[in-house]
């Protein structure tokens, strides 16, 4: 299976090379394409970016010649020295000369006739014609100048006329061999710059074959081409910033020599400006499309490489998804022969089982025969140890009962001699009430008699001054009567003692019942097992988590084996928390139990204080429960 798996991804590696391979030289041939696209190839006609593009400027009309009046005999001058050209500095774009033309004959210059007193200016020279340029070149002069260099201006712009006043004065004599001398060095000058234009074009052709030439070749020579192309590039545009800077300059020149002839024509000056103009803008719109063309031909060579690349990328995706979806199978592959192995293993791992199980079996069988066997001794055993303890027990229980019955005739023997003190002390205060009783009845009764007594005199005298003949005392059915008031022998405060004392049997023995909980003022409460209080159930259940939680560290479970009755507990507890009494109200039948339960409970002390909505109503509260002595200790709610 190891060697099937090595195989096929063998199979897969070749197969992702040549689909790489492939997209590799898709790639290479597109780019190759783009290049040749962009510089193009001798012959086949396409566009390249090196081929000059003509420049059309029209110029306006020459001014009509005027009437040539007889000039004086020009007296020569003699030529300024002419200055060497400055050496061109940054970058010149020099666009490729056409082929030289023949030149034109030029017409001989007339010779001026004698002068006469009055004359005016006529022609300098007839025009001449108008030799082929090569295309203008705009250059930049990288100082700074204070003044406006115009552009060359054409030879028909040549013709100067001469002011008749100045004509007449003689001042400008030699204007027209001066203008000639100018025309002269102007011809030269442009001749220079087109023999340096010729040349700057033959090497920048040159260089275009040879950059063509390299096209031809593989991918990496490809690449150098475009870098050799890119440098002709920057050596052609600081070719034509030079040509421009030396034309600049050149210009200059021709401005600082011809400023004399352009103060005396300002209207020819003018013209000449807007022609310049005009030119002007003619050049820049045509280096303006120049440069959005290549901006465009950029942009198109851009967007085709970038689908290009998107195209290798997508096949490169395509590529790695059909990789991942093979990989996917054979891991799939890998995990179905795994759960195959898994589940061979499960089988024989279930078959190991059963044999185990079976031996278990056996196992069991034996351990159960001998547990069955230790099961018999152990019930021997522990019946016998049931009769001793039964034995203990019963010993213990008489032991119980006996000291029972000490306390309880030593209780009853108390109890008797507490009821004969306080059957003393209520006969003393029985007699002192009664005392007490008779004297304050005695008092009333004196203190009535003369109330009586001076009521009587009173009735008597009104009686008498009232009836003159009604008899004192008479007697009949009419008569007033001597009946008895209800409270002549005593007053209100007597009759209710007495009253009261009709509610005790002051001749038997036995003392009045204690009053419950309710009767003391209700500030005293019993919680049994069917307290509905919430706040006091919740109390008492405070109560009991705490005994729980702590009460099993003061007993161990071999002593609550000892205890055979659970025991009834009463533990009273104060407002403040503190353990006001704790009553066995039954016993465990174990004095040790009994006092265990009231170690338990002096040893939590103390406890949670009551909750205000409690305390507003209780002192006292009494919790009576169950105490169940097992594994842990427990507390149990009563049932009745």
């Amino acid at each position: 299976m190891s060697f099937a798996t090595a195989t096929s991804r063998a199979a897969s590696t070749d197969l992702l090379n040549r689909r790489l391979a492939a997209g590799v030289m898709l790639s290479i041939v597109l780019h190759a394409m783009l290049l040749l696209i962009r510089f193009g190839i001798p012959g086949l006609g396409l566009p390249t970016p090196f081929a000059p593009r003509p420049v059309t400027v029209t110029l306006a009309p020459p001014l009509p010649p005027l009437p040539s009046p007889q000039l004086a005999e020009p007296v020569a001058e003699p030529l300024a020295p002419m200055l060497p050209p400055p050496a061109p500095s940054g970058m010149r774009l020099v666009a490729p000369a056409p082929a030289p033309r023949p030149a034109p004959v030029v017409a001989p210059t007339p010779k001026p006739k004698p002068v006469k007193p009055r004359r005016i200016s006529r022609p300098l020279s007839p025009p001449k014609p108008v030799e082929a340029s090569p295309t203008p070149v705009i250059a930049q002069d990288q100082s700074l100048n204070d003044f406006v260099v115009p552009l060359q201006q054409p030879p028909e712009a040549a013709q100067k006329t001469i002011d008749p006043k100045e004509a007449q004065d003689g001042a400008d004599d030699g204007a027209e061999l001066r203008a000639a001398q100018r025309l002269a060095e102007s011809k030269r000058e442009q001749e220079q710059a087109a023999a340096a234009d010729a040349k700057a074009a033959q090497e920048a052709q040159a260089k275009l074959l040879a950059a063509k030439q390299a096209e031809d070749d593989s991918r990496r020579q490809a690449e150098e081409a475009s870098r050799a192309a890119a440098e002709t590039q920057a050596q052609q545009r600081r070719a034509e910033q030079a040509a421009l800077q030396q034309k600049a300059e050149e210009q200059a020149l021709r401005q600082k020599a011809e400023e004399e002839a352009r103060q005396k024509a300002d209207e020819l000056a003018a013209r000449q400006q807007a022609q310049d103009a005009a030119r002007q803008q003619a050049v820049e719109r045509a280096a303006q499309q120049k440069t959005e063309e290549a901006a465009r031909q950029k942009a198109a060579e851009l967007a085709a490489q970038q689908q290009a690349q998107d195209a290798a990328r997508q096949k490169a995706l395509e590529l790695a998804a059909q990789q991942k979806a093979q990989d996917a199978a054979r891991q799939k592959a890998l995990e179905l022969a795994a759960q195959q192995k898994a589940q061979d293993a499960a089988r024989q791992k279930v078959a190991e089982l059963a044999a185990q199980q079976q031996v278990e079996q056996a196992a069991r069988q034996k351990a159960a025969e001998m547990a069955t066997q230790q099961k018999a001794e152990e019930a021997a055993r522990r019946k016998a140890e049931e009769l001793a303890a039964q034995q203990r027990a019963e010993q213990a229980v008489r032991q119980q009962a006996e000291q029972a019955a000490r306390q309880q005739a030593e209780q009853a023997a108390r109890q008797q001699a507490e009821q004969a003190a306080r059957q003393q002390a209520e006969q003393a205060a029985r007699q002192q009430a009664e005392q007490a009783a008779r004297q304050q009845a005695e008092q009333a009764a004196r203190q009535q008699a003369e109330q009586a007594a001076a009521g009587q005199r009173e009735r008597e005298r009104a009686a008498a001054a009232a009836s003159s003949g009604a008899g004192i005392g008479g007697a009949g059915p009419g008569g007033a009567g001597t009946a008895t008031p209800r409270n002549m022998f005593g007053s209100d405060a007597a009759n209710r003692v007495r009253e009261l004392a009709r509610g005790v049997d002051l001749l038997s023995g036995d003392p009045p019942r204690a009053r419950t909980g309710d009767e003391r003022g209700g500030r005293r409460i019993v919680l049994g097992p069917g307290e509905r209080d919430v706040p006091l159930r919740m109390y008492a259940d405070s109560f009991r988590q705490k005994i729980e939680r702590n009460g099993g560290l003061a007993f161990s479970p071999q002593s609550a084996d000892r205890v055979r009755i659970e025991p009834v507990v009463s533990v009273a507890i104060r407002s403040d928390g503190s353990v006001e009494d704790v009553t066995i109200v039954r016993s465990s039948g174990q004095a040790e139990t009994d006092n265990l339960v009231r170690r338990i409970v002096r040893l939590n002390a103390r406890y949670s204080a009551f909750p205000p909505n409690i305390a507003s109503r209780y002192d006292v509260i009494e919790i009576r429960r169950v105490w169940s002595f097992a594994e842990t200790l427990r507390l149990l709610e009563e049932l009745r």
